[in-house]
């Protein structure tokens, strides 16, 4: 996998990252970029094939991300797993397909919230949940496709530790 602790712009060009049993790319730095990257994992484990951890101004942008088994598309980290809250992340233009059941964007429990996001134009497709937001204030979520089957949920948005508001979805 590819820790990114350094602020910087990474583009894939199509490059292919497979996490193996383990994140395609852990965020762990303010100021990053990734961008046209095909993302996977193998194996089976908890987190997800991109993970976002205390880390501000981040950008996620033209990715085909797929997962197998329990493992989430894009996991934000929260004060639930001891990391500050993510300001400012747009998540732009990402095809996320879930080969099981298991989540497509989930931002963990965070005191204070997570502030500032734009989910927009993305395609999301799940056996369990599409988009679970928790805890995120100030959030525009436009213009996405969430595919799943009969028994997936489309949007979770719920305040677990935080007050939230100013939530905007829009087709």
């Amino acid at each position: 996998n590819i820790i990114v602790n350094k602020q910087v712009e990474i583009i894939g060009s199509n490059a292919v990252v497979n996490g193996g049993g383990d994140a395609a790319f852990e965020i762990r730095e303010e100021n990053v970029k990734i961008s046209g990257f095909n993302m996977s994992t193998n194996t089976s484990f908890v987190g997800g094939a991109l993970e976002i951890y205390s880390s501000d101004n981040v950008e996620i942008l033209n990715n085909n991300i797929e997962t197998v088994s329990n493992v989430i598309g894009i996991w934000i980290c929260g004060s639930n797993n001891a990391c500050s809250r993510v300001n400012n992340l747009d998540i732009i233009n990402n095809n996320i397909k879930i080969n099981g059941v298991s989540t497509g964007i989930y931002a963990d429990f965070s005191s204070p919230a997570h502030t500032s996001w734009l989910i927009q134009d993305n395609k999301i497709d799940s056996a369990g949940v599409n988009l679970e937001l928790y805890d995120v204030k100030n959030v525009d979520v436009n213009n996405n496709t969430f595919y799943g089957n009969g028994n997936s949920v489309s949007v979770v948005y719920a305040s677990e530790f935080s007050n939230i508001s100013n939530a905007d979805f829009l087709d």
